[in-house]
């Protein structure tokens, strides 16, 4: 059986300045100057984890020691320092060294290569600090040690004390820490307040290195279609527009070397669309239905129509939504009364993760409400009517949509609403004025 195709970026792209800034660490720690520690921070699929690869696998070309663990949702005390001390102890014994002996039976108690004759000692915080310090020291020797954390807004508050006293000592010592984040949380402070502590943020790539990703995943030059749709549906996140690509190579749509072969639909990507479900099944029951209710509406959508929609109070909506605006879930715009899903897929992926009488049931309650409060907004309540399963309202809502837009002049927009008003007209009457509209769209087209 054939493994299908995964899109994976053959290169780092966008992230020049800060593979430099790291380096020029690494470099330090090598020629033996001291350390200190650097936050990446930046949303899940920014590139946190492609950027401290690279990093590390830069460190390793010079001989630097290398140490790599991460934290996990409700993980085990120290369960990244020990994944990383194991994983550098896997080819190789406990070093014999006489600075490191008396802290054995401190690191026996989270370390089982570390087996001693005597009594475990089960202290933490700055013994088995040192402990860990010293068994790095030992492993790396002259050359300088480079510790690579990730996923710390999962860190338990073992494994914190332990790092930030390894933080205080890396500022004297040839030590990096690189760690990774999703957001600067309040329990990282203490790490943060260090002289010699930094933060590194990541942010979304622009469209030009959005097209780099998409031709460093593929083996030929992709059609411009292909770019347009990663920049309009991947918001800028690497990891992202890996996902979108393989999803259409797996429908057959796209082949690995860049060839265009069938629609581009925009599939929720199920690494995504797990995240999505992950982050709404932590939020409770009332600000689930806020998202929900929210993503019937759309990607961007206004706050104020929420509570007719779910039958909450505006303070039990707004509750809800300053849930989902922690979770990451969604984010308010800078004015107004408007809010937008953090992501263009998100609100794709909430829906899919919906029963579909509970979609209808929200649409048809939210076509009711934009029809009626929210003057010529045809093409949204079209939308809603249609997901809502009113196929003739929806029909004669995208032919009011479809003249509203050709009033405006966005003549592609018209033909995709006419268009589609055919398609679910049931009336050859309505059909028929539907085709006459877009006759003339057509030829404002050049369409001939």
């Amino acid at each position: 059986m054939s493994v299908p195709w995964q899109a994976v970026s053959a290169r780092l792209v966008g992230r020049g300045a800060e593979t430099a800034h790291l380096g020029r660490l690494v470099d330090a720690v090598h020629a033996g100057g001291p350390g200190g520690l650097v936050l990446v921070t930046g949303e899940a699929g920014v590139g946190k984890s492609r950027l401290v690869k690279e990093v590390a696998a830069r460190a390793e070309e010079r001989g630097v020691q290398v140490l790599s663990g991460r934290a996990v949702p409700a993980g085990e005390p120290y369960r990244p320092l020990v994944e990383a001390m194991t994983a550098a102890l896997r080819d190789r014994g406990l070093p014999d060294d006489e600075a490191l002996r008396p802290y054995l039976p401190v690191l026996a108690a989270v370390l089982p290569d570390a087996q001693v004759s005597g009594r475990v000692d089960a202290r933490g915080g700055v013994v088995l600090g040192e402990a860990v310090l010293r068994l790095i020291g030992a492993l790396a020797g002259d050359r300088g040690a480079l510790v690579v954390l990730e996923d710390l807004h999962w860190v338990d508050p073992d494994t914190l004390a332990v790092l930030t006293y390894l933080a205080h000592a890396a500022e004297g010592t040839p030590l990096l820490l690189v760690v990774t984040a999703r957001e600067e949380d309040d329990q990282l402070a203490p790490l943060l307040e260090l002289a010699g502590a930094s933060v590194l943020p990541l942010s979304r790539l622009g469209p030009d290195d959005v097209r780099e990703v998409v031709e460093a995943c593929l083996r030929g030059r992709p059609p411009d279609e292909v770019v347009a749709f990663a920049v309009a549906n991947a918001d800028g996140l690497p990891l992202l527009v890996e996902e979108l690509l393989t999803g259409l190579g797996s429908v057959g749509a796209l082949t690995p070397d860049g060839r265009l072969v069938g629609p581009l639909t925009p599939g929720v990507p199920r690494t995504f669309a797990a995240t999505v479900r992950k982050r709404l099944a932590d939020l409770d029951d009332t600000a689930r239905t806020v998202v929900n209710a929210a993503a019937v509406l759309g990607r961007r959508f206004d706050w104020s129509l929420l509570p007719e929609v779910t039958g909450l109070s505006r303070a039990t909506v707004l509750a809800g939504l300053r849930s989902a605006v922690r979770s990451g879930l969604i984010e308010a715009e800078a004015e107004g009364e408007t809010f937008r899903f953090r992501h263009a897929l998100t609100g794709d992926a909430v829906r899919d993760d919906m029963l579909p009488p509970e979609r209808r049931t929200l649409a048809r309650a939210a076509a009711e409400i934009v029809e009626r409060d929210v003057p010529d907004a045809y093409a949204l309540a079209a939308g809603l009517r249609e997901a809502s399963g009113d196929s003739e309202r929806a029909a004669e809502l995208s032919v009011l949509a479809g003249a509203q837009a050709v009033r405006r002049g966005a003549v592609h927009s018209a033909d995709q609403l006419l268009t589609r008003a055919i398609e679910l007209a049931r009336d050859g009457e309505q059909r028929a004025g539907a085709e006459r509209i877009l006759l003339d769209v057509l030829a404002a087209k050049g369409d001939a």
